[in-house]
């Protein structure tokens, strides 16, 4: 506690020294009664309520943050800050309408401030709405080049626009500003897969290992960037361990039964595939592999069950056509095995070749 605080008697001057000294110590409680007391003294100080709103968002007591901003922008309908932090505050509320608006105004008012636009940009993100998002925080970083969180979440809304290589270099920026940024790294690894680039995105992945090793999403993610390539038993180690880490990781438990089939311990892949369609029944991924792995088991009845499910969560799947097609030729209904195996090349015509060995062979 800061032992030099005057008494609530003192004058306006001597409360206004102590509360910003409070504030710059961390004091935020103590700081915020002084300058309810200089409310007292002046109801209509708009600086005092405007001060008061930032510290009770630092104090993350939401409801009261709306109320002190609402009442300085009925003062002072010109304080940016106050539209600022009254935006935040309404955005912690999930009232983003009114958020959006509130934080709007504040750029109407300061088209260089900072945090509006920065708030902005998170806010819309998470409504979902990337285009816009982006166009906020490319803002911010005009404003301030060496804004590591505002790269870095740019470099998120590139990713969900599928801009990988734009998102690529986002995040290198941000983790040049912020090397211990954990997610910075993953979203790095990410962009890397995507564009096939899976030895780079490993070493992304085990940085990020490096900084945060009990996160299973970064084990997940190195997990998935080895089966990428081949590796399946360092994959299987690392899906082994985001889920020892989290045991309701559905995609590090789907991901994981593809690393056994890699090691055709198709048993295991089985089993691995079903805890993963348990915790997530929507999964197509899991279901996809769980009829690879039964195909491979010549369990054709159970196979094709599992990959007409794959089929109708992603109708797109040309690999589980295909092999709902091996399913159907292993029951010899050659008939049926046609038609998804042409639908299979419909979809991905480099897969002809072998729809077209696989009919043969049954012949």
């Amino acid at each position: 506690m800061y032992v030099g605080m005057r008494s609530p008697s003192g004058n306006k001057s001597s409360l206004i020294e102590t509360a910003v000294l409070l504030f710059e110590q961390g004091q935020y409680e103590l700081a915020a009664a002084v300058f309810r007391r200089l409310i007292e003294l002046d109801p209509k100080d708009a600086g005092a309520w405007s001060s008061l709103g930032t510290l009770l968002l630092l104090l993350e007591r939401y409801p009261e943050t709306e109320a002190a901003c609402r009442r300085t922008v009925e003062l002072n309908p010109r304080d940016v800050a106050a539209w600022s932090n009254l935006g935040i505050a309404l955005a912690r509320q999930s009232r983003d309408p009114e958020a959006e608006a509130a934080l709007r105004r504040a750029i109407e008012l300061d088209s260089t401030n900072e945090a509006a636009w920065y708030n902005l940009g998170i806010m819309l993100g998470d409504q979902n709405r990337p285009s816009e998002a982006e166009a906020a925080l490319r803002r911010v970083v005009e404003l301030d080049p060496k804004n590591a969180k505002a790269w870095f979440r740019l470099g998120a809304e590139l990713a969900r626009l599928g801009r990988h290589p734009e998102s690529d270099a986002a995040c290198r920026r941000a983790i040049e500003l912020d090397p211990r940024n954990t997610d910075a790294w993953v979203n790095l690894g990410t962009a890397l897969v995507h564009q096939n680039r899976n030895r780079e995105a490993e070493a992304a992945f085990r940085r990020a290992v490096e900084l945060d090793p009990a996160d299973a999403r970064v084990w997940y993610n190195l997990g998935t960037a080895l089966l990428n390539q081949n590796r399946y038993s360092d994959a299987e180690a690392a899906l082994r361990r985001a889920i020892e880490l989290d045991p309701k990781n559905t995609r590090a438990s789907s991901n994981l039964g593809a690393a056994l089939l890699g090691q055709n311990r198709l048993s295991e892949a089985e089993a691995a595939c079903r805890r993963a369609i348990e915790l997530d029944s929507t999964d197509e991924g899991a279901w996809f592999n769980l009829g690879y792995a039964l195909v491979r088991e010549e369990k054709c009845p159970e196979a094709e069950a599992a990959l007409r499910r794959a089929i109708e969560l992603k109708p797109t799947d040309a690999a589980a056509w295909f092999n709902l097609g091996a399913a159907l030729l292993g029951q010899k209904r050659r008939s049926e095995a046609e038609t998804a195996l042409r639908r299979a090349t419909e979809l991905d015509p480099a897969r002809r070749q072998a729809a077209d060995y696989l009919m043969r062979a049954i012949n």
